[in-house]
């Protein structure tokens, strides 16, 4: 019998993904993205309630939200930068051993850039049978 879904919702400005940057001191990734990677990783953890992460193959919806813009109020879709790829590898990434042991697991993805109330990003992964 398949786990139950996991829901939650992580508010704030969604930041994408970015490769980390090598330099003459090391290798490190932007502050920025770290931030909003461990404050995913942290809702993920409260929704989780103490489970163990999903095993075996795992489906993956999003929804990035962002405020409508002055100049387009009632504009529905967020059509604009960031892309939704680097959006959707921040977010695999921090749930990384959370929620399921690693991204390699996520066989579905569907995922939206809509203009919301709200900034942030519902995130919900279940078990695929």
């Amino acid at each position: 019998m398949p786990a139950d879904p996991v829901e939650f919702f992580v508010p704030g400005e969604p930041v994408p993904w970015r490769p980390a940057r090598v330099t003459i001191h090391g290798t490190y990734k932007p502050a920025h993205v770290r931030t909003w990677q461990r404050t995913v990783n942290l809702f993920a953890r409260t929704a989780m309630a103490g489970r163990i992460p999903l095993d075996g193959p795992v489906s993956l919806t999003l929804q990035f939200q962002r405020r409508p813009t002055k100049a387009r109020p009632r504009e529905a879709w967020w059509a604009a930068r960031p892309d939704a790829t680097n959006l959707l590898k921040a977010i695999e990434d921090s749930l990384n051993g959370v929620v399921y042991a690693d991204d390699s697991q996520v066989v579905i993805v569907e995922l939206r850039k809509v203009r919301a109330a709200q900034d942030g990003v519902a995130i919900r992964v279940e078990a695929v049978a």
